[in-house]
C-alpha cells in the first residue's frame, strides 16, 4: 500500500516496477487527486539477456548503459561490470526502447528499437573497437613520469561555467598518469575530428624539474591516422 500527498492540484500518471523480482512495470495516467483504492497492476515482464562484444567476437566485461524510452528520453547511464562476462538483463519496458553503450576503448552504440511484443529476448551487441592513443612524455630528451595526459575535443564556440572554453574533455575518457619511461595509453570512447592532448606535468619543489604544461594536436582520430607513436615534449 502506498499514499502520495500531491504538491500539484493533479491529476498525475503513477509507475512501478520491481527488476529484483523481475516483474515488468505497471503504469497508470490521469490520476485524479483525492483517488482511493489506486491499483497499479504489476506483471511478470519479458527478459532481455544481452550479450556484449567487440568486433573481433571477444566479451567486453565493463560498460556504461541506459535504456531510453518514448515515455522517458532522459539518458542516465549506469557503470556495470557483467556478473557473467559479456552479458546483462533488463526487464522490458512497456513501450518500444533502445538501449545505448558506452565503454572506453570502443565507439558508442545504440541498438534498437526493440519492442517488447515482437523483439527476440537474446540480443548481440557489438562494439567496435577504436585504437588506442600511445605515446611518451619528454622534457630536455629525457621520460617524464608522473605526468598527467588527458584527452580534448576543440571547440571552435563554447563556454564553461560563462567565460569562453576551447575544449571540452571527452566523457568517459581516463586521465592517464605516464609511467617511469615517460609512457601513457588512454582509451577514448568515440571518434574526434578535431582532438588534442594536455599534460599537465608533475607537482615538484625542485625548480630545475619544474615544467610547464604541454600540448599536442589538434589531429583527427579514428580516421586511420597513426596515434601509437606521440612524443610531447615539456619545457
Amino acid at each position: 500500500k502506498f499514499k502520495h500527498r500531491l504538491h500539484v492540484p493533479g491529476p498525475i500518471d503513477y509507475s512501478v516496477y520491481n527488476s529484483k523480482l523481475q516483474l515488468g512495470p505497471a503504469t497508470l495516467k490521469n490520476v485524479a487527486a483525492g483517488s482511493r483504492n489506486v491499483i497499479l497492476q504489476l506483471t511478470h515482464g519479458k527478459i532481455y539477456q544481452f550479450e556484449v562484444v567487440n568486433n573481433l567476437g571477444e566479451p567486453i566485461s565493463q560498460w556504461n548503459r541506459c535504456v531510453v524510452t518514448a515515455g522517458n528520453p532522459n539518458r542516465n547511464f549506469m557503470w556495470e561490470t557483467a556478473a557473467v562476462t559479456g552479458k546483462f538483463t533488463i526487464v522490458a519496458p512497456i513501450e518500444m526502447f533502445t538501449i545505448e553503450i558506452h565503454t572506453p576503448g570502443y565507439a558508442p552504440l545504440t541498438a534498437g528499437p526493440y519492442d517488447p511484443k515482437e523483439s527476440p529476448s537474446n540480443i548481440k551487441l557489438i562494439l567496435q573497437k577504436l585504437p588506442a592513443i600511445e605515446g611518451r612524455v619528454v622534457a630536455n630528451g629525457q621520460p617524464v613520469a608522473g605526468a598527467s595526459v588527458s584527452l580534448h575535443i576543440t571547440r571552435l564556440k563554447g563556454q564553461a561555467m560563462g567565460f569562453p572554453a576551447r575544449y571540452a574533455t571527452q566523457p568517459g575518457t581516463k586521465i592517464e598518469t605516464t609511467d617511469s619511461n615517460g609512457k601513457f595509453k588512454l582509451l577514448p570512447t568515440d571518434k574526434i575530428r578535431f582532438a588534442f592532448l594536455r599534460v599537465e606535468p608533475p607537482v615538484t619543489t625542485d625548480s630545475k624539474n619544474a615544467f610547464a604544461p604541454g600540448e599536442y594536436g589538434p589531429f583527427a582520430f579514428g580516421e586511420g591516422n597513426n596515434t601509437s607513436d606521440i612524443e610531447i615534449s615539456l619545457t
